[in-house]
């Protein structure tokens, strides 16, 4: 859409780092990034643009956190399809941002549950103190589409 919401993200991350407290074995410093499977090219073009020093990790659902890169990595990008393995995982990201998230969370009206979708559950699962949701389509059919980002910000109605 071209409205800068990576470009926030990534000056976000940069003028607010993890403390160094806070990376210990299964705390890890970076920015978690679930994104739709197509826009995982364009975070790592924007990443290489504008953050030429940064770390760039893909989550690998096979490896998990035996990668001893993703120790130092500075954003891990993960789809939506991973993002269960990624909850799994028991590791603590300093940030996780849920990018285009009205698609892969949205909850059944039908039920009015807000767990229905199994994304749903996968990224309220991720350990993470701060969390973002970066959209520029928060609603698409109805009012219910919004559950499932609420879940994920801890913020369920």
């Amino acid at each position: 859409m071209g409205l800068g919401k990576s470009i926030e993200v990534m000056a976000l991350a940069l003028l607010h780092p993890a403390p160094e407290a806070w990376a210990s074995r299964d705390a890890l410093k970076a920015t978690l990034v679930i994104s739709p499977p197509a826009l995982l090219g364009q975070w790592r073009a924007e990443l290489a643009s504008r953050c030429p020093d940064a770390t760039v990790v893909e989550w690998d659902a096979a490896e998990g956190l035996r990668a001893k890169r993703l120790r130092s990595a500075d954003f891990v990008l993960c789809a939506y399809g991973d993002a269960a393995s990624c909850a799994g995982s028991g590791a603590a990201f300093w940030r996780c941002v849920l990018d285009e998230p009205h698609a892969a969370l949205t909850a059944r009206a039908r039920t009015c549950r807000v767990d229905a979708s199994p994304a749903v559950e996968a990224c309220a699962h991720v350990r993470a103190p701060n969390r973002w949701c970066v959209t520029g389509t928060p609603f698409g059919n109805g009012l219910f589409d919004v559950f499932g980002q609420l879940t994920f910000l801890g913020l369920v109605p």
